[in-house]
């Protein structure tokens, strides 16, 4: 082979080798943009994981809260029930006491103990006797 095969050989070689390096340099930089973009989304999604976790305390706290509330109106709904029960009771006596035909009722002493027991019924429900 002659030296001037020899040195377009070589030129070519050279050429290709070049080219090659020029294309490693642009993949690397693709690859390295890639990287940057990914990196940045990575935490992108690290910030929405802190924020998705701090949301998911402040919501069980939320909702540990409105089981309270709920179960504390349950709690109050079953007095208040209880509580109308009595004052029905305590109207239905009351209305029979004083409904009672003059010739159906007792005695004064024992009208009077009825009386006290209703006065004292009221008094246990928050109803002012007077």
């Amino acid at each position: 082979m002659s030296w001037e095969q020899r040195n377009a050989d070589f030129c070519k070689a050279q050429t290709d080798a070049q080219m090659a390096y020029i294309e490693a340099e642009r993949e690397v930089d693709r690859l390295q943009a890639e990287n940057t973009k990914l990196r940045a989304e990575r935490d992108h999604m690290w910030a929405l994981r802190d924020t998705w976790q701090e949301n998911d305390a402040k919501l069980r706290e939320e909702n540990e809260r409105l089981r309270s509330v709920v179960s504390d109106g349950a709690d109050n709904a079953r007095e208040l029930r209880a509580e109308n029960a009595k004052l029905r009771e305590l109207c239905t006596d009351m209305w029979s006491y004083i409904n009672a035909p003059v010739n159906q009722r007792n005695s004064l002493k024992e009208r009077l103990a009825v009386y006290d027991d209703l006065a004292d019924r009221m008094r246990e429900l928050g109803v002012d006797d007077g």
